[in-house]
């Protein structure tokens, strides 16, 4: 029972994230609160906020004013939290190791073919560590059973190494058992390049195209076109001796909304390899589409793709809904492109995921976690949303939030399996049924189609989703796809996924790359346009002031993951890069410095920004019972920003000396909240480390008007905790020596260590504490060691439900004190 009632407190808490009322509470779950005694307390701290004063908990606490001291805080009473006299089951921590980083010479890339054969081709992508394949190199396979070998570099490292590149080449492979390939490092294999006019001649008479109602787009009628000069392939991925990679689009006759796509690959040996999608999601700012067709950009048409002559995608009636992009492919990983003059590999690539880890392009989970207890989609279906819940923001805490999304966690800590890998792939693929794709049609039509690109940032200053800004985004008045339980796909910047980054990272499928892309651009354009253009540099867009705190978090994360990934090349880049600048230099001036919006915003608390966004609305967790005395406030969504600038340094972006000085100093700002909160025990003047992990605490008073006055330090907060901690959001537990508490902290940890992989409040601000520990900020060391020693803190590593078993949140530090 009482491990049911904490999956209760979650789902409450974490209900109801733009409102004050709690809607996310069905009537009989409502019941079973009222009947445990759990919902007059919870009904108080639901994310949204709410009223009321709550009930008093096991501890007695003193009256308030809401006059002045000496010292300018709120006179306090003489609560006194106390200390419990036995000591609590102690549970020995197992420590989580990882095997050393393997080395590039020592790291292995496997290749699994459903079918095997002879001469197989496949392309998949590699990240790198930096300093592993220096400037001017790249990365070469070797293996017994590898034909021939093509790196193709990406992006780089600042340092000028390699740091993502797309490999391709050919195997000879027995089915179902793995060819291995090695990597050394040495110049570009020679040879001359793979041709559109060598593509041509592969198709040859093979019909490829696609049917969108009574059209047909045709393949080869785009290639012929593109060799003629009068509609040029949208893009050259890569080109090579080994493999060339294009991407050809077209407007669907009669249907100017609608754009049918191919990614195609051509190989060495005249294979081809083709992916297809339909296309719903121009930007359309000028007015020209909807001048054609009205308000209404949704359809529901008859779809299909013909390789050969057969159906390869059976004509089938799809909703083509307003902003999504529609792979035309059905089934698990392996079945999610079509071929031309070979059979279809099957390919089931597995990467060396600890290597990977070492990379920093990733978070570090445990490494061989063995028993994890959650399964994801094994195959996709067009306008699916696999394991993302479609009323996105019903709920703070769920499996696809985080750095990455769960099942990515489990596939890089155990070690790149075939299940975790399809889960992977066909929740990138189901990104595209959201309504969040805005694609560049706004340039002047010269006889190209490069222009339809993802837009930039710069490019946009007064696009808003608001329908106030010129010019506006268009609005569908028609269909939205559909979870398995049927809620509509509402997609929600605080609750921001990140599906297609590490498929990008895995597949170097240009859909991917994309999909960070739009869903990048989509957070911007649901960001007050009026806050876009920067605070402290001039034309700079997309500065990150407007919202709630995880959705500016969630919003760093992605848009950091876009600037690593994204060659420079790309027409996007330099918006991403002056965001990103844009952004530090504004958060400094803001919260560190305190040299914009009249200094309210600078604190020594750590603190970036606010739930209620930069409201002067009350506190959203209510006040302290029957008085509007201090602001309380949610640690852990601050943690979303701290977690995603710690984050965001390992990747490595390429900043001048003065960006790197404005994101360490706005990183380190964020890291000291945590590391302030993971304190020593029983010390005036300071945070106690034993209450770490609390949902809510105090930030500054009153709290009827953020930011307010700030405490000077958590241990000025610490005493405010104290008394009103419990009446506020339930029994405010006895410290037990060496123990520390978590989320409403109806027990200690030890009590039930399964709250680890269900509670915000712990996990969320260990990710934050451990990429502090990582970066050497001062204290964060001792605090993290603190904590995990705990007699209570064996419980997250050893439970059924815990720590390395469902790593989502099992980051930890790569050096562990």
């Amino acid at each position: 029972m009482q491990r049911r009632m904490a999956g209760l407190r979650e789902t409450v808490v974490h209900s109801n994230d733009s409102s004050g009322e709690d809607t996310g509470v069905s009537p009989a779950r409502r019941e079973l609160l009222r009947a445990s005694g759990l919902f007059g307390l919870l009904a108080l701290a639901g994310c949204g906020g709410g009223s009321g004063s709550g009930t008093a908990g096991a501890a007695t606490v003193s009256a308030s004013s809401s006059s002045p001291s000496a010292s300018g805080l709120p006179t306090l009473g003489s609560f006194a939290q106390p200390m419990a006299t036995t000591m609590a089951r102690a549970i020995a921590y197992p420590p989580i190791t990882q095997p050393s980083p393997p080395t590039l010479a020592t790291t292995s890339f496997k290749l699994v073919s459903a079918v095997g054969g002879s001469n197989l081709p496949f392309c998949f992508g590699h990240a790198f560590r930096q300093g592993d394949v220096p400037s001017g190199l790249v990365a070469v396979g070797t293996g017994p059973s590898l034909l021939d070998w093509q790196c193709t570099p990406l992006t780089y490292w600042p340092d000028g190494s390699l740091k993502h590149a797309i490999i391709a080449g050919h195997v000879t492979a027995p089915a179902n058992t793995a060819s291995t390939v090695t990597f050394t490092t040495g110049a570009a294999p020679g040879g001359t390049s793979l041709t559109e006019s060598d593509l041509a001649a592969a198709l040859g008479t093979t019909t490829v195209s696609v049917s969108v109602g009574s059209q047909t787009v045709s393949l080869g009628t785009l290639v012929s076109a593109s060799l003629a000069g009068s509609t040029p392939a949208q893009r050259m991925v890569c080109t090579g001796p080994v493999m060339s990679n294009w991407i050809y689009m077209q407007v669907v006759p009669g249907y100017p909304w609608l754009s049918v796509w191919f990614d195609v690959r051509l190989y060495g040996g005249n294979g081809v390899e083709i992916f297809p999608w339909v296309e719903n999601g121009w930007l359309d700012p000028g007015g020209a589409l909807t001048a054609q067709v009205g308000a209404d950009t949704d359809y529901n048409l008859s779809c299909s793709v013909t390789i050969g002559a057969g159906a390869a995608f059976p004509a089938q009636s799809l909703d083509l809904c307003a902003n999504t992009r529609i792979p035309l492919v059905t089934g698990d990983a392996t079945q999610c492109s079509y071929w031309v003059n070979v059979a279809n590999p099957g390919w089931l690539p597995q990467h060396d995921t600890a290597y990977l880890m070492a990379t920093k392009l990733v978070p570090n989970y445990p490494f061989g976690a063995a028993a994890v207890t959650q399964t994801f989609a094994q195959t996709y279906t067009p306008n699916s949303l696999a394991d993302v819940t479609g009323a996105m923001a019903s709920t703070g805490y769920e499996t696809f939030i985080g750095i990455l999304p769960e099942w990515c966690a489990i596939h890089l800590a155990g070690g790149a399996g075939a299940t975790a890998y399809n889960s992977v792939i066909v929740n990138g693929l189901a990104g595209g049924s959201w309504p969040v794709h805005y694609r560049d049609n706004t340039i002047p039509p010269p006889a190209t189609q490069a222009r339809y690109d993802v837009p930039t940032f710069i490019a946009y200053p007064t696009v808003s989703t608001n329908w106030s800004g010129s010019p506006t985004i268009p609005s569908s008045t028609g269909k939205v796809n559909v979870d398995s339980q049927g809620n509509v796909a509402a997609p929600d910047t605080a609750h921001s996924p990140s599906l297609a980054y590490y498929p990008w990272l895995l597949t170097a499928r240009w859909f991917f790359l994309e999909e960070l892309l739009l869903w990048n651009f989509w957070n911007y354009l649901m960001s007050d346009y009026a806050t876009r253009n920067g605070t402290t540099n001039t034309g700079a867009s997309y500065v990150l002031f407007d919202g709630q705190v995880r959705a500016r978090g969630w919003n760093f994360r992605t848009l950091a993951q876009c600037l690593s990934a994204v060659p420079t090349t790309h027409a996007s880049y330099p918006s991403l890069l002056d965001s990103w600048a844009a952004n530090m230099a504004s958060y400094r001036a803001a919260y560190v410095d305190g040299t914009i919006f009249g200094g309210k915003w600078k604190n020594n608390l750590g603190c970036l920004g606010l739930y209620s966004g930069n409201a002067t609305g009350s506190s959203p967790y209510g006040m302290n019972p029957g008085t509007m005395t201090y602001w309380w406030d949610a640690p852990w969504m601050q943690a979303t920003i701290a977690m995603s600038l710690g984050y965001a340094w390992d990747l490595g972006l390429p900043l001048t000396a003065a960006q790197q000085a404005d994101h360490i100093a706005v990183r380190d700002f964020g890291y000291s909240q945590f590391v302030q909160r993971a304190g020593p025990p029983n010390t005036p003047g300071a945070w106690d480390y034993r209450n770490f992990s609390q949902y809510v605490v105090p930030f500054s008073y009153p709290g009827t008007a953020a930011p307010g006055n700030w405490f000077s330090s958590w241990g000025e907060a610490y005493p405010v905790y104290e008394e009103y901690g419990g009446p506020l959001f339930g029994v405010l537990p006895a410290l037990q020596p060496g123990d520390t508490t978590m989320y409403y902290g109806s027990g200690p940890l030890a009590w039930d260590g399964s709250n680890w992989t269900g509670s915000s409040a712990t996990c969320f601000q260990m990710v934050a504490l451990t990429y502090a520990v990582d970066h050497g900020a001062t204290g964060a060391a001792t605090g993290w060691k603190q904590i995990v020693t705990s007699a209570s803190f064996g419980n997250a590593t050893s439970t059924v439900n815990g720590y390395p078993t469902n790593p989502l949140w099992a980051i930890y530090p790569r050096n562990p004190p």
